[in-house]
């Protein structure tokens, strides 16, 4: 009898270590955070509202990976996710400065990181190789001094990278497991959601969708078996299958530019090409210096 006892519990704890989750059938131009984000979100395990957005997302995404480039998709999926997380960071703390390059060592060391969601480890695991080279950034402890070194370049953008990243460390090292996969997955359904937008804004205004067929495209994901991985992933394995398209090729040369924005003459047109444009007004000077351009975007966050 106690055979069979621990024959059916054994069969019970093997059983509740693997789910059903959309995986790509093919993980070729897949972005690696699409297959994270599904793989992080078992349509059983979710309310029936949350099922629908997944099963949607699925099917809408077929369709986008056949009528957009590899190139655009990649984009839009890493714009989105980092847009998101960036902006849903939790609430900022004072204890910044107390964060080290030791430190962080010892959260991913302490880390249990089985217990994590697929998604939940990846933005961890991102987070925390972020910190590790702001903590080492030089400027660093500048940011802290009771007199602010307003000339220091960049330091404005330092300090809101830091607070982005650094607010996110605090949150994960001291949150319980099940409330950071809590409120992962609830960020996982919003970046599908904005993935599949951001897609159908881009198909909508492009070529693409003019040139495509009305036929449905054959579906990219399909419920499969999914066991847990009992020891967890090292960031080295979760991190480096996320592939950015924009560097795997390289442009030997440049293209030549054109001044394709002329108009044209065009018979029977009202107005010649040469009575539209304007003439250059012979006062006009030239700035001495054109603005340069800035990357403080981030300051809007």
């Amino acid at each position: 009898m106690k055979r069979v006892i621990l024959l059916l519990l054994l069969i019970v704890t093997q059983a509740s270590h693997s789910v059903e989750v959309y995986l790509a059938k093919d993980e070729t131009g897949i972005p690696a955070e699409v297959s994270l984000l599904l793989r992080s979100l078992p349509p059983e395990n979710v309310d029936v509202l949350d099922k629908k957005k997944i099963e949607g997302f699925v099917s809408n995404y077929s369709t986008y990976s056949s009528r957009l480039s590899k190139t655009d998709l990649f984009f839009i999926v890493k714009t989105e996710v980092s847009k998101l997380l960036l902006s849903s960071r939790p609430d900022t703390s004072s204890l910044y400065k107390s964060y080290d390059l030791k430190r962080l060592q010892e959260i991913e060391q302490k880390t249990d990181w089985p217990a994590y969601s697929p998604w939940a480890q990846y933005v961890f695991r991102s987070f925390l190789k972020d910190a590790k080279l702001l903590v080492n950034d030089a400027r660093f402890p500048s940011l802290w001094l009771n007199s602010p070194s307003g000339n220091i370049e960049g330091l404005q953008v330092l300090r809101k990278r830091v607070e982005l990243v650094l607010s996110w460390i605090d949150y994960f090292a001291f949150a319980s497991v099940v409330s950071v996969n809590e409120k992962l997955e609830k960020l996982a359904i919003k970046n599908l959601g904005r993935i599949e937008h951001a897609s159908w804004i881009l198909l909508s205004m492009s070529y693409a969708k003019e040139n495509s067929n009305d036929q449905k495209p054959a579906d990219i994901f399909a419920l499969s078996e999914l066991k847990a991985n009992l020891k967890g992933n090292t960031a080295q394995e979760i991190l480096d299958k996320v592939v950015d398209p924009l560097l795997e090729t390289s442009m030997t040369n440049l293209p030549v530019p054109v001044n394709d924005w002329v108009p044209r003459e065009i018979e029977n047109a009202p107005f010649k090409g040469e009575t539209i444009i304007k003439k250059k007004d012979p006062f006009y000077s030239a700035p001495v210096l054109l603005p340069k351009p800035t990357n403080d975007w981030i300051l809007s966050l």
